[in-house]
Order: C-alpha cells, then structure tokens, then sequence
C-alpha cells in the first residue's frame, strides 16, 4: 500500500508537540542528572586526548565519523547563549586538526529540542555530510538540515526535506560502504505521531529520493532513531517507542533504498523503567549487530549490551554493573575479530562529577580468546566530561570523541587507539628431556618457535616468554623470560619431573604493543 504524507502541522503546533516531551531527549541542560564510577586510568595505548573545538562556548554532543583511512570527521553544538547554538565542525583529513567551523547557526531558538547534529563521511575520504533539524519558517515547519565539507571548505546548510510535507526531526544518518550513497532516517511527525521516515542521495548523480515512512511503524510512535551501515552494505536501525516507559527496538536492511525491505522489528530491551533511553547500534562484518541502551531494570541506572551472533540474539549483558547511574552509552566494534568498545558517561562522585567510562572485549588471552576488560575511567576529570562516541576503521583502529571541561567551560576532546598490527611468533615446539645430576634428576624444557613473517624487524622489540602450570586458566600466567628479537630458544631448567607446564609467546613491537600469545603444553 502506498505511503501517504498527511497535511502539515504549523511551527507553532509542532513546537508544543515538542514539549509535550516531557523529557527533551539528549538535552545539554540535563547533564548534572546524568553520571560516572571507577578510578582506573585509561591504558597509554590511547592517544593523548586532544581539544578539537576550543571556542569560548560550552561544546557538547560530539558525534563522529570516520573514512577509510581513519581521517575523523566530528560535528557538535556550541551553546552561544540561551537556547542560541552553533552547528560546529572539525576535521583532520587534511592531516592535521584544523580551526573549528561553524557550520551553521540555529535559526528556531525558542526551545532547546532542535539542533542534534549527526555526521556521515564518504569511505574514500575528503567529503562528510552534517544533518540536524530546526525551524523552517518558510514553510512554518520544523525540517532537516544538512551542510557538507568537502576538500577543506563547507557549504552552505540546506534545507533537504522540503518534500515532506510534516514536521521532521532527529535525524541519523550514514553512507553505504558498497554503494556511497548517503542515507538519513528521521522522526516524521504525522497523524498518528511520530514515525519513522527515510531519504537517500544517490551517489553518481547527487539527487535525494523523495520521502517515504519505513514499514516499521506499526507500534506506535517511535523516536531517536539511530542508525549504522556494515561492510556489506546492510543497514541497521535501532529506536524506541514509549507507552509507559521506553522501549528500545532494532531492524536490518541489506536493500536500504527500498522503504519496505526492513526485517520485522524485534523488542531489543524490556521495558526500561525511563522515560527515554539512547539506543545506539554497531554492526561487524557478518553484518551481526550490537545495540547498547541504558535501563534502570536492576533498580539502578545500568548500560546493557544486547547483541547477535550468526545472526541469533543473544540474551542482553550489564555492561556498567556499577553503583551509581551509568547513561548515554556508545558502542563499536572491530568488523573482523569482533573486539567491542563501549562507553558512557557515570556519576564518579554523587552529587559531585561525572566521568567517561570504558569497557572492551579484546583479545587479552592466548590464542585469541577474548575477554571483558574491567571498567575503567577514561577521561578521569576534576570537571565534568560526558557523551562519548565511538567508532572504528574497517582496519580496526579505535576512535572516541567525548566533552571535558578545560578551563571555565567544555570543550570536545578526540583520541584513537590504533590497532595492534604486530603478530605472535611462528612454529612454537616444545621438547622435553630429564638431566641426571648426582642423586637427582631435573627435567629441562625447550622452546623454540620462527619469527612471524608478518612482523618487520624495524619496529620488533622483544619476545616475551610466560609460563603456568598445566591445567590453570589463563590469566594464571607469569612472565618467564624476556629474548632479544634475534633470539628463537630458550631452556626452562630445574624443573621437577611431575608437574607439567604449559607456555606461551608473544612479540612486542617498539611502541610496547603486544600480540596475542601462542600457547604450547607438556604432553602426556
């Protein structure tokens, strides 16, 4: 059945429909009831956090993107005063951080619920498009926007919903990596409520497609929609619809142009508890989804994880698990070893701060096996620092943008973590032989393993030997030794004969970057 737009509703009466919200979703002015809670220190293989914006405003809501080649394009709102805000921009494709831009000033500044800027960036670098949603008044409307950097220079914001003849607001959006088209996914305010709309602009000729409603909206109004695209070129989607409370939902499509090919939606979360919640969605390269939302189900405010694997849902995971209210999560993924990355921001101290916490799910054990990290503060700040968001290379390194106070007012801060490209030794042996010394006997181990061909001896450092006792965990193991990189044996002497062991290597780069370890064991 065709999809029909109904007539619109005045600026006026789509403002009072905007704050009937009783909650104004990702409103600035609500941080002090938001978060933080461990004092840990983020890893050195973080860069040191740089200030992107610096401007003598108050910047908040980073959102991120990344090309290819791991250039960050990064969109936030300066609050000039009032509800008076800058749609800023920043960039590093040229090689190095620049000047921040304002991309354009709000025009509707009577209420605080418009602005919102998303970004998307063009996979081959040098282009990224910003899109939010303010007043119209040409047409009386609230509509989105959009202003696009490309090669050094912005142009000017336009208005690109001016076919849809309704209110629209709080847009996603995101580009196909097969495609490059560049897809936006908003909150259409019809008959019924709020639902959920869809644009695209093909890439070859640069033209939007008309406005269409997505064959999602059949449990009733449906907000916040948020919005990734996998190396196949599947869309994701997650959202929420509330009744009492909300309620956060996902969907895919591996044919996005086409409004009708959304799989049907699935109940990601129980009934949160909250008036909104955040959902936001990752994807890998199996085109598995991961969606991150904060309920306060547990009688506290928690960050949960819900994810699929082979594309089966997984029962939801407590991220946060920690004492005091965790919200406003991110996530990433690696698109190939699944790492998992996500943040959010936590009340540290009641009453007092909040922080930047993290949790991954990395390769820290042999062989490749992964494990949950514990939470660790991040941005550790005397001041207050708040809404993360991540996002990775299809090479796997890591990117997070989030706001810190530097000085009498927040600025937005950028960091990366490159992926470790460093591999563990080749042909890892063991052979096991009994020495007979006078009245007693000791049994010696022998290692010897290749370098990885995959390393390059310029940036090689060390090998690192670890040893346990054979049949504990993992974590159990001690470091033994430390060879030179021209070094590929090493004997394990005055051993006893009736416990055996179990070893393992690994290679250190001249940056202290690890790889995982191969492991070896006595055999029977």
């Amino acid at each position: 059945m065709k999809k029909r737009w109904i007539l619109f509703l005045t600026l006026a009466s789509a403002c009072l429909l905007m704050l009937s919200m009783t909650v104004n979703p990702q409103s600035s002015r609500r941080l002090d009831k938001r978060i933080s809670a461990a004092s840990k220190i983020a890893g050195t293989s973080w860069s040191t956090p740089v200030n992107i914006s610096n401007t003598v405003f108050d910047s908040e809501s980073p959102v991120l993107s990344l090309d290819d080649n791991g250039k960050a394009y990064v969109t936030w709102v300066d609050w000039t005063g009032g509800y008076s805000r800058n749609m800023m921009f920043n960039t590093n494709a040229t090689g190095s951080w620049g000047t921040a831009k304002n991309g354009a000033p709000l025009i509707y500044t009577a209420i605080d619920d418009v602005g919102f800027p998303t970004i998307a960036a063009s996979p081959s670098g040098g282009s990224a498009t910003v899109a939010y949603h303010d007043g119209d008044f040409s047409r009386y409307l609230m509509s989105i926007f959009a202003f696009e950097y490309n090669n050094g220079s912005l142009g000017p914001s336009r208005v690109i919903t001016t076919d849809a003849p309704v209110s629209c607001s709080y847009v996603t959006a995101a580009v196909s990596p097969t495609t490059k088209n560049l897809f936006v996914i908003f909150m259409g305010d019809v008959e019924e409520g709020f639902k959920l709309a869809f644009k695209y602009q093909d890439a070859n000729t640069k033209q939007w497609s008309g406005p269409a409603l997505l064959s999602l909206n059949e449990y009733g109004s449906n907000y916040l929609p948020q919005m990734c695209i996998d190396a196949k070129g599947t869309a994701h989607l997650v959202w929420i619809t509330r009744s009492n409370t909300a309620v956060v939902w996902y969907s895919k499509n591996s044919t996005p142009t086409n409004p009708d090919t959304w799989t049907a939606p699935v109940q990601i979360s129980p009934t949160t508890g909250l008036d909104w919640t955040y959902p936001r969605v990752a994807a890998d390269a199996d085109s598995d989804a991961y969606v991150v939302w904060h309920d306060v189900t547990t009688g506290n405010s928690e960050v949960f994880l819900r994810k699929t694997v082979n594309g089966q849902w997984q029962p939801s995971e407590n991220i946060s698990q920690t004492p005091l209210l965790s919200e406003t999560a991110t996530v990433a993924v690696h698109g190939t070893t699944k790492e998992i990355y996500i943040a959010w921001h936590e009340r540290v101290i009641e009453g007092v701060n909040w922080d930047v916490l993290m949790r991954t799910y990395e390769e820290e054990s042999p062989n490749g096996q992964k494990k949950w990290s514990n939470v660790v503060n991040f941005s550790n700040s005397p001041g207050y620092s708040g809404e993360p968001c991540f996002r990775t290379t299809p090479s796997g390194d890591v990117h997070l943008v989030y706001f810190d106070t530097v000085g009498n007012n927040r600025e937005i801060m950028y960091t990366f973590k490159e992926e470790i490209k460093v591999y563990p030794p080749t042909n890892l042996s063991l052979a096991t032989a009994t020495n007979k010394i006078l009245f007693y006997s000791e049994k010696v181990n022998t290692l010897t393993f290749s370098k990885n061909s995959q390393n390059q001896d310029d940036y090689l450092d060390r090998y690192k030997i670890y040893r346990k006792k054979a049949g504990e965990d993992d974590n159990q193991f001690q470091l033994l030794a430390t060879l030179t990189t021209s070094t590929f044996k090493y004997e394990d002497k005055h051993l006893s004969l009736t416990q055996k062991y179990s070893y393992g290597v690994s290679t250190v780069d001249k940056g202290g970057n690890e790889s995982v370890k191969i492991v070896v064991s006595e055999t029977n």
